[in-house]
């Protein structure tokens, strides 16, 4: 039992970044006149329809067994509708990606910014948004090139109803693989789909960075959990340079290595925000590569260490957030000043300067 105790206390420090499910509204993709797109996967990285037209997802209730041991929650594919069928096959999938990628292409122009917001796995759809309205109030003003796309995805694996399900050490692991799916299955075929001429920046929070590095290259997947059919690498000469701004990155080895670097069809750059005392990402008393790896948010020694590699493509760079107390808090990040200007200014999503004393130096920097 104590042994037990002490190896949950990291996954339970993780619980600043899992709680419930981010199941949208079934009007989520009604926008504002700030957003130019929303997308949003399920578990398996389908992307919603968008409305509930044919899948009622915000209002079907699944199987109670099927959602108490966590096999049937919120799969798009296992929605019925009224006459009890479940409409969302692999063929409807793939007409609601190219819906979704022609909406998108519909409201770019050459030249433009897309900037990609992904949250955590502590949010559902509401804190999710929330999050979002706190990086574009630290961006502000955007410029009318830079075009906002919200991206929603689901890391939890049992019933919102469900008590096991609400303790949030139990799916973590779980999590882990959908965050992969969204960017792998989700949103990497919608980047390809991409036909105007634009700069691709990401902006994420915690576990948010494996959906996006998942979406530029494949991660590492245990084994057996590999999509089939594996998706095409990301390989559209439209995207002009893609840039990855990551954090409180829950992520490491699975998404930052040799293999990704030789992977990668273009160079992509990851700026990550780094904070030794968030306690999520650090875990505190246990290695933060414990039961998931999430050293290039916490840990400025192995962002140094990759940073040093002879990586080609995949170019690393760390901000250090550092801050007397420890918290897992976006806002709490983003009032780091320095550490922000710099950490924006690196992205060219602002001007500004990088004080040297936020910025990571390689392995083989002198101090």
């Amino acid at each position: 039992m104590r042994k037990f105790f002490f190896a949950a206390i990291p996954l339970w420090l993780l619980a600043g970044c899992a709680g419930t499910h981010v199941r949208p509204d079934a009007n989520y993709a009604k926008l504002e006149p700030s957003v130019t797109a929303r997308f949003a996967f399920d578990q398996q990285g389908w992307i919603y329809p968008l409305d509930e037209s044919q899948i009622p997802w915000a209002t079907a209730q699944l199987s109670r067994f099927g959602e108490a041991v966590g096999l049937y929650t919120f799969r798009l594919d296992l929605v019925k509708n009224s006459e009890g069928h479940t409409p969302y096959t692999e063929v409807e999938r793939l007409r609601r990606e190219r819906e979704a990628t022609a909406h998108l292409n519909s409201r770019l122009a050459d030249g433009d910014t897309l900037l990609i917001l992904v949250h955590g796995f502590n949010e559902n759809y509401a804190n999710a948004r929330s999050h979002y309205d706190e990086f574009i109030s630290a961006l502000a003003p955007l410029p009318p090139t830079t075009k906002v796309v919200e991206v929603f995805w689901d890391g939890l694996e049992g019933s919102d109803a469900d008590p096991l399900g609400a303790v949030r050490v139990s799916f973590w692991r779980k999590a882990l693989l959908n965050s992969n799916l969204a960017g792998h299955v989700g949103l990497r075929p919608i980047l390809n789909g991409i036909n105007k001429s634009v700069n691709v920046r990401f902006l994420t929070f915690s576990r948010g960075a494996a959906v996006s590095l998942s979406a530029v290259v494949d991660p590492k997947y245990d084994v057996g959990l590999d999509p089939l059919p594996k998706p095409a690498p990301l390989d559209n000469a439209k995207l002009q340079s893609i840039k990855i701004g990551a954090i409180a990155a829950a992520v490491g080895d699975g998404h930052v290595n040799d293999k990704a670097d030789a992977l990668l069809t273009r160079p992509v750059d990851v700026i990550s925000g780094i904070h030794t005392k968030d306690f999520a990402t650090s875990k505190l008393f246990f290695p933060a590569d414990f039961w998931g790896d999430t050293r290039l948010g916490s840990t400025p020694a192995y962002v140094a260490d990759r940073m040093s590699r002879p990586w080609s493509k995949l170019r690393l760079q760390g901000v250090s957030f550092q801050s007397p107390k420890a918290h897992h808090n976006l806002g709490r990040y983003l009032e780091n000043r320095d550490a922000t200007d710099c950490f924006f200014q690196l992205l060219d999503l602002k001007q500004g300067a990088c004080a040297p004393e936020v910025l990571v130096r390689t392995a083989s920097a002198p101090e």
